[in-house]
């Protein structure tokens, strides 16, 4: 299995892409970036800018994405500590980070 690109849909256990609508498949993009938006960091930490700012290095990133080793430490912990995604998308996203 090759590694997945950042604007490839997210596929269940069993391999069925996880779609948005009935037209529009969940992207790793999509989903990293909704994590980031949707993160609210402890007052005063700078977690919550920290987020936002990943969300756009993730938009804006073309090719692959590359990510300094406290960003990976920081996008793993708001992925595994969102609540809106189920647990295959979670699992999906992390597999994607620590490759």
């Amino acid at each position: 299995m090759s590694k997945p690109k950042l604007d490839d849909a997210l596929t269940t256990l069993g391999g069925a892409k996880i779609m948005l609508t009935a037209k529009r498949e969940l992207t790793y993009r999509s989903a990293l970036v909704s994590v980031c938006e949707t993160y609210q960091g402890e007052t005063n930490s700078g977690d919550t800018l920290k987020a936002y700012n990943l969300g756009i290095k993730i938009i804006n990133t073309k090719d692959e994405l590359k990510f300094a080793e406290d960003e990976v430490v920081f996008l793993k912990k708001i992925v595994e500590n969102n609540s809106a995604f189920m647990a295959v998308v979670i699992g999906r996203l992390l597999e994607f980070i620590n490759n």
